[in-house]
């Protein structure tokens, strides 16, 4: 009885262990998109070349947000970028960059960039979607 009650208990202890890697692995796969996203995005946006950036935009966000995102700009909707929070950025809006997980749900991310014109961190918050192929920005909150 004792070896089928410790079993039991092996047995639960290694599912359970189980399932809370799973959801690290997610969480970590999550960041690190965001972490490429952001290398990528500001790269070829601090080269002005609008050809990167729409590939960076295609590889890393969803097709619908990518779509408003381009008919926002087009329209006149939208006269700063969303990602960055500003107008105007350079190479060190990535410095001392974080990123946490906001508790409010489980896709939701709080990015934190460096502005060094007014010399603080501006937020945006990025709901991130789980795809067969990892992980794509679908949304963006800004504060």
């Amino acid at each position: 009885m004792f070896r089928v009650l410790f079993i039991a208990a092996f047995m639960t202890a290694v599912f359970t262990a189980a399932d809370c890697t799973a959801c690290g692995q997610g969480d970590d796969r999550a960041r690190t998109t965001i972490e490429r996203f952001y290398t990528e995005y500001l790269d070829a946006l601090v080269r002005n070349d609008d050809v990167a950036v729409g590939r960076v935009e295609d590889k890393y966000l969803s097709r619908s947000l990518a779509r408003r995102i381009r008919r926002m700009y087009g329209t006149m909707e939208l006269d700063y970028n969303p990602f960055m929070q500003a107008q105007d950025f350079d190479s060190h809006s990535l410095d001392g960059m974080r990123i946490e997980k906001t508790g409010a749900s489980e896709n939701i991310y709080r990015v934190y960039l460096w502005d060094s014109y007014n010399k603080q961190y501006k937020q945006v918050d990025l709901m991130m979607k789980r795809t067969r192929d990892g992980y794509v920005v679908d949304g963006y909150s800004d504060r």
